[in-house]
């Protein structure tokens, strides 16, 4: 299954996608808004693209 998780990172906001507890994809961004909306985005993309968990 697929999950998304937003931490803060003084000064950044970190995504990650993971499957199962193994880290898929990661970034950072700048604000907590933005890293949750890159976080999904990452996880609707493996979705459509075939991710079988």
């Amino acid at each position: 299954m697929l999950e998304v998780s937003v931490t803060h990172q003084p000064p950044r906001w970190q995504w990650e996608v993971t499957s199962n507890g193994e880290m898929i994809a990661n970034g950072f961004e700048d604000g907590q808004v933005e890293a949750r909306f890159e976080g999904y985005n990452t996880m609707f993309l493996l979705l459509a693209a075939g991710w079988n968990t």
